[in-house]
């Protein structure tokens, strides 16, 4: 079930971030019009990545020895070590670091160091410079570069084609072990299915809205809340540029077993049921959710916005506002139409990975509009299907 869930609203969302941009580009830079091909071409050069990360979460959730807390573990360590791999590896003409680079790194590197090299007679690393008004927009010296979007060449077209039936052998190993892994589910649902039963009075009479933050902490390793406390305490007073650029990514991390939960923690465990018996309790539940969600993200970015707003970045601060209310809401919204952490998890790994190649991307005026009002479709979308249920 999960490709089928997770892989149609990642389309789904791809789509629209096409859209938006698509929207936002005549706004932006209103005397400068893109070529089809020079705008949608990254897109394209992204969207085998994507259904590579799902295929991945799919086959993790169909071994039948790796529970869900592990296969999250295990999913977004390989990931993340694939794109560092391929990051740190990029300068290397390996054909097999090509085919894994399902975040599409090496392809837009090349296409950008193509532009860069004949002007400064070298390529480049640090891609947050092409932003305009952005963290490096003070940088003394810079010159401005077109991009004519990504280089045609077939090895890079073998590279995807060959990512592509990677991700479909994923798929087919997953087919092949979800007999197995079914069958060991339904053999304990009995026990979990008495033990729901003996829980349901608890549920019934314990404060929600405390309930509800007991176990989005509950879910957080302990050893992702060691390092978040940690680099919290260091971003008071470490230069503010490695605060945007590393340490509050890094805490967002850290912090991904806490947000993918949302929305969907109660299909995971059959507990909706439960809800259902209770008047409003699973739009309570994911209001409360959503709430703490908001609390929790705001508390992690704390010292970047305090500092922001003591450097007059007025515009940086409310960036980081407007990600606390939007990624909770992209997890209600996400969990809910999937059932499945898979979805938050990809997308918000891909999101993850796109702020620390280019973290001044998140500091644009259109981006804080566009992120106030997918908050406000996606939390009304998901309280719409919860009104259903």
């Amino acid at each position: 079930m999960g490709v089928y869930a997770d892989v149609p609203v990642l389309t789904v969302m791809w789509l629209f971030v096409i859209l938006g941009a698509a929207l936002m580009l005549p706004f932006r830079f209103p005397d400068q019009p893109l070529p089809f091909y020079d705008f949608i071409s990254p897109f394209i050069g992204i969207y085998p990545g994507i259904v590579f990360a799902s295929s991945f979460a799919v086959l993790l959730e169909s071994v039948p020895f790796i529970s869900s807390k592990a296969g999250n573990a295990v999913g977004l360590t390989a990931l993340f070590v694939m794109f560092l791999v391929n990051y740190s590896a990029s300068g290397y003409d390996n054909p097999l670091l090509g085919a894994f680079d399902y975040g599409n790194y090496r392809w837009v590197m090349d296409s950008i160091n193509n532009a860069v090299v004949p002007i400064i007679g070298r390529g480049v690393r640090e891609t947050g410079i092409l932003v305009p008004g952005g963290m490096f927009a003070g940088s003394k010296g810079g010159q401005e570069l077109v991009f004519h979007g990504l280089l045609w060449n077939w090895q890079y077209l073998i590279d995807k084609i060959i990512l592509t039936a990677i991700s479909m052998a994923l798929i087919l190993s997953a087919v092949i072990l979800l007999e197995t892994t079914e069958k060991r589910k339904k053999a304990s649902s009995r026990s979990l299915q008495e033990k729901r039963q003996a829980d349901r009075k608890a549920v019934c009479c314990t404060n929600q809205f405390i309930m509800e933050r007991r176990l989005l902490l509950k879910n957080l390793p302990k050893s992702c809340f060691v390092i978040n406390v940690g680099l919290w305490i260091y971003s008071i007073f470490a230069p503010l540029r490695y605060v945007q650029g590393y340490l509050w990514i890094i805490m967002l991390i850290c912090s991904v077993a806490l947000f993918s939960q949302m929305g969907c923690r109660e299909h995971e465990n059959g507990l909706t049921e439960c809800f259902v018996t209770i008047k409003s309790s699973l739009v309570r539940q994911m209001a409360y959710s959503y709430l703490w969600g908001v609390v929790i993200l705001f508390m992690l970015s704390m010292p970047a916005i305090i500092r922001c707003f003591g450097e007059q970045k007025f515009l940086c601060s409310c960036s980081y506002i407007a990600f606390s209310f939007f990624v909770p809401a992209l997890a209600c919204f996400l969990g809910e139409y999937s059932k499945s952490r898979r979805a938050f998890e990809t997308v918000y790994l891909l999101i993850c990975f796109l702020l620390l190649n280019m973290p001044s991307f998140l500091f644009q005026g259109y981006v804080v509009a566009v992120m106030m009002i997918c908050t406000i479709v996606f939390l009304f979308a998901a309280l719409v299907k919860r009104l259903h249920l």
